[in-house]
């Protein structure tokens, strides 16, 4: 067996037989330099790829070190972005981070040729709602968006949700004078049901909406400027604090606007957290807020989501992060795997569990359930700059 002399000697083996794909071996000779105080980020690049193939006590040692990489501000991009990539592999489903959690698949009912999608589920007093997506289309084999209409559309429905069996009850369809109306997030406001959806213009650019919601179906929609320049905007989180409206623009560093969508803050934490995107909407908790965000990567072509709960104080500084989750999933299909989004977050009307409404597979809604005491354990303290 090949030993080291120093540390440096151990840290050049690893980096030589990860090149290799040895990884044990890169393990070894990782751990063992890491042991005499090395911590570039290189070698941590090189323990978080050996890590994973090298057994379960590995596992963990691995998966601190891609999370350290993938939020450092420190490491090259080049290594911040490979460590981003490798997250995916190092990713639990979701009842391994939440020991209650249970899950029930939506039972909408969707018209004939369209299939349930993306899912917001919200609470108003001791009332919950859910407004439902449906889409025309689906992910084959290629990856490809397949329709067997002329166009990909889009149609979104208000249900009701039971309190005790979580079943969904519909009311009617959503229409709103929206170009492509489409992943409506639900909230309360000064009593009434408001929602923030994505609309797609002429110039096929993503344009976030405020949404009015009617039971009656017709919603008035109110078209959010932000900023003098025209881009895509999608996934801006909605707030509520009080009276007032509040979106969360951007997760790491976190600027926030007003109902208007005019800037109000800007925070820049200790961590670079700029792969992290808007899922949920943001709720009251624990003297602060809380909301799921999202992160993509893409293994052999294909998208894949995962998740995780960030919690940020009252003057909207991210304090903490949980570790990636996914959900389960039972599809074979490689282009369908990855596809996985969390819309809607809130407090059940008991008080003492959390609700997540998500969907699978680009065609299977489901809510989430579990006790809110669970995150006391998986919301980790950030250092703040």
């Amino acid at each position: 067996m090949i030993h080291a002399d120093n540390a440096g000697a151990a840290a050049a083996l690893a980096h030589y037989y990860s090149a290799r794909k040895d990884h044990r071996t890169a393990y070894r000779f990782a751990s063992e330099a890491r042991a005499q105080g090395i911590e570039t980020p290189g070698l941590l690049l090189d323990l978080a790829v050996s890590a994973w193939y090298s057994g379960e006590e590995a596992i963990a040692i691995g998966r601190e070190a891609c999370e350290t990489l993938s939020f450092s501000r420190e490491a090259p991009k080049e290594i911040r972005d490979l460590a981003r990539h490798k997250t995916y592999f190092y990713t639990q489903e979701v009842d391994k981070l939440l020991p209650s959690w249970e899950a029930a698949p939506i039972g909408f009912n969707p018209p004939p040729g369209w299939f349930a999608q993306n899912a917001s589920i919200m609470r108003q007093g001791d009332r919950l709602f859910l407004a439902q997506r449906c889409i025309n289309y689906w992910i084959d084999q290629d990856g490809s968006h397949t329709s067997e209409w002329t166009t990909a559309g889009s149609r979104t429905f208000l249900c009701r949700v039971d309190p005790d069996s979580l079943a969904d009850e519909p009311i009617c369809e959503l229409r709103a004078n929206v170009p492509s109306f489409e992943d409506l997030r639900l909230f309360s406001w000064q009593g009434d049901l408001w929602g923030i959806a994505t609309g797609i213009d002429a110039e096929l650019l993503h344009q976030q909406w405020l949404i009015k919601v009617s039971s009656l179906g017709p919603c008035a929609g109110w078209l959010l400027h932000y900023g003098d320049w025209r881009r895509s905007e999608k996934n801006w989180m909605p707030l509520v604090d009080g009276e007032r409206l509040r979106f969360i623009y951007a997760v790491a560093p976190t600027i926030v606007l007003d109902q208007d969508a005019a800037h109000l803050s800007i925070d820049r934490p200790a961590v670079d957290g700029a792969h992290l995107r808007g899922s949920s909407q943001a709720m009251d908790f624990e003297g602060g807020w809380l909301a799921v965000v999202h992160a993509v990567t893409r293994q052999e072509g294909w998208a894949k989501y995962h998740h995780r709960f960030a919690w940020w104080d009252r003057s909207f500084c991210l304090r903490r992060l949980s570790l990636p989750f996914t959900f389960p999933t039972e599809t074979t299909l490689p282009s369908r795997r990855g596809y996985q989004y969390v819309m809607g977050l809130c407090r059940h009307p008991d008080g003492e569990r959390l609700l997540i409404s998500y969907q699978v597979d680009e065609c299977r809604p489901w809510i989430g359930a579990f006790a809110a005491g669970d995150l006391d354990a998986e919301l980790l303290e950030l250092k703040h700059g």
